[in-house]
């Protein structure tokens, strides 16, 4: 039942949603919603327990543009309840042409440093 919300998200051109999440605990499900905790669902997705909860993962999910600026909420839920359902470390916004490796830094080897 928690929820992160993000005010004015334009998602004009925007075609999918790269999750970087992972769970140690009971998983659940992330959904994407315009205006409130109750708006439209733009998209969503389940988040499956890998064991670990800094093994990090992707999922990409398609979303739905809702017309211009709106408040964004993010909601975590598990219909079976419980806590310490995952961990949501990035959200990147993704249009057509675009890859997830078009909006990261290019990633750095410790062992250089």
């Amino acid at each position: 039942g928690s929820q992160l919300r993000f005010d004015g998200v334009d998602l004009v051109g925007m075609e999918r949603v790269s999750l970087r999440v992972s769970s140690a605990g009971e998983g659940g499900f992330i959904e994407l919603r315009a205006g409130s905790v109750d708006g439209p669902i733009l998209g969503s997705t389940e988040v499956v327990p890998n064991g670990a909860w800094e093994d990090w993962y992707e999922i990409e999910i398609p979303i739905t543009d809702p017309g211009g600026p709106h408040p964004l909420v993010v909601r975590f839920h598990n219909p079976n309840g419980g806590g310490g359902l995952m961990n949501l470390d990035r959200i990147c916004f993704l249009r057509a042409e675009q890859s997830l490796s078009d909006l990261l830094p290019p990633a750095t080897d410790p062992s250089q440093n």
